[in-house]
């Protein structure tokens, strides 16, 4: 879902995954490949580059068709939702392109939990209490070899 500048993505629900913790993270690694990918592209031709900040959260939510009777939406929203959207927001004051909560962290394979570094415990705005946020180690091609191919589209 567009929201602003931003995009929502929401793994599972809809659709049953094994793990939608896996396939959030892998799908935000992806993401950040092809963004750099299309900024070396944008500087070989003089174009300014972009930066895209990715939070990962897991919790419940409320899913469904939200709104009136003249204008609904298909959407999800509850704290998980909030707390990804902060999350997300602390990517640029970190310094990290990737960051997820404990919750989605415990959920990974241990190849890819093995990629996580602990980055501390912060003050969320509007939460009490801190939250474990994580970091991604540089990738070990080893490691990348379970990411599916994907082919790009022009």
């Amino acid at each position: 879902k567009f929201i602003g500048d931003a995009v929502m993505a929401v793994f599972g629900g809809v659709l049953e995954l094994d793990n939608p913790s896996t396939s959030a993270l892998l799908a935000a690694q992806e993401m950040q490949r092809r963004l750099s990918a299309l900024n070396e592209r944008w500087q070989h031709q003089g174009l300014p580059q972009l930066q895209a900040g990715i939070g990962l959260h897991l919790g419940k939510v409320l899913q469904g068709a939200i709104g009136s009777r003249h204008r609904k939406d298909f959407t999800v929203i509850g704290d998980a939702v909030n707390l990804a959207s902060r999350v997300e927001g602390m990517t640029k004051d970190r310094g990290e392109p990737i960051l997820l909560t404990v919750e989605v962290q415990k959920r990974l394979p241990p190849d890819l939990r093995a990629r996580c570094m602990p980055l501390g415990a912060f003050k969320i705005r509007g939460r009490q209490g801190e939250i474990a946020l994580f970091g991604l180690r540089e990738a070990d091609p080893t490691l990348d070899a379970n990411v599916p191919a994907t082919r790009d589209v022009n």
